[in-house]
């Protein structure tokens, strides 16, 4: 989600005059542009991390282990392969599609660097994650992953990909929101907020709907820094407002530090801290 992403409003199209397909189109390719500059942090999953027996001292176990030390290439990858083997002895357990296809988002968003293999993990990842959603309509992690994954895959693919699975990604944020909202410290409202600001308003869009989401991302998981990164990135570059977003990266700060499995919590502490010595007057 990078043609317009810090900028959103710099898409001007008039929807009396400009035909739909071309708004649309437009608005996909920046969300095209800002998928593709955004860091990984974006749809980062941190509480499945949490030990729960029901899964740390069963069969999906040593994937979760594995998942927790994915910083090390090479055990993101045997998760990813120690989840799979689950599902196939398992394959309508929505628990276990859903742990492969997280999987799957981190090896196409940290590990793959080739077009082609970014393509497919995320494809199978969006396409496992819709599976465990049919299974599990009520599963807020399902349909997180099922909307982040597609949404990725339509990067990879091209923008007609991206305009006609819009959509359903957002439908599928929206469910995990309503089933779950604190799930991954409030991945969902984080993703539909980066999406939000690249659409305009009669889409669903606009950078004041990012910023409630955001907001609202904080009030129901006020210990995860993601939440106040990208709040403060929006509040600098869509709102220039340089004191309230050092306000916030500065809260952001303030959390207690995340574990070191929490890979991408602990990497927005790095770029909370950036933030603010860069914007320190």
């Amino acid at each position: 989600m990078r043609i317009g992403t810090d900028t959103p409003n710099e898409i001007h199209l008039h929807p009396q005059r400009t035909p739909l397909r071309l708004v649309l189109a437009a608005a996909a390719l920046a969300l095209l542009a800002f998928f593709a500059l955004s860091p990984p942090v974006a749809q980062a999953l941190v509480d499945p991390l949490a030990y729960q027996p029901e899964l740390d001292d069963g069969p999906l176990g040593p994937g979760r282990q594995a998942y927790r030390e994915r910083r090390d290439p090479a055990r993101a990858l045997e998760s990813y392969e120690l989840f799979k083997a689950v599902v196939a002895e398992n394959p309508d357990d929505p628990v276990a599609l859903w742990h492969l296809a997280m999987s799957c988002y981190y090896l196409g968003q940290r590990v793959y660097d080739n077009t082609d293999d970014r393509r497919r993990i995320f494809e199978e990842g969006h396409k496992i994650a819709e599976t465990a959603a049919e299974r599990a309509p009520d599963c807020a992690p399902c349909h997180m992953l099922a909307g982040v994954n597609q949404a990725l895959w339509g990067q990879e693919v091209g923008i007609f990909r991206v305009i006609s699975g819009l959509p359903r990604v957002k439908r599928h944020l929206q469910l995990s929101t309503d089933l779950d909202p604190t799930f991954a410290g409030a991945s969902a409202l984080r993703v539909r907020a980066q999406i939000a600001r690249v659409l305009p308003s009669w889409l669903g869009g606009g950078k004041k709907r990012a910023r409630s989401y955001l907001y609202r991302a904080i009030e129901i998981a006020p210990n995860e820094p993601l939440n106040y990164y990208f709040l403060a990135k929006l509040l600098l570059k869509d709102y220039g407002d340089r004191d309230k977003a050092l306000e916030i990266a500065r809260r952001g700060l303030s959390v207690p530090p995340p574990g070191p499995e929490f890979v991408e919590s602990v990497d927005s502490m790095g770029r909370l801290r950036s933030f603010v010595t860069q914007n320190e007057k």
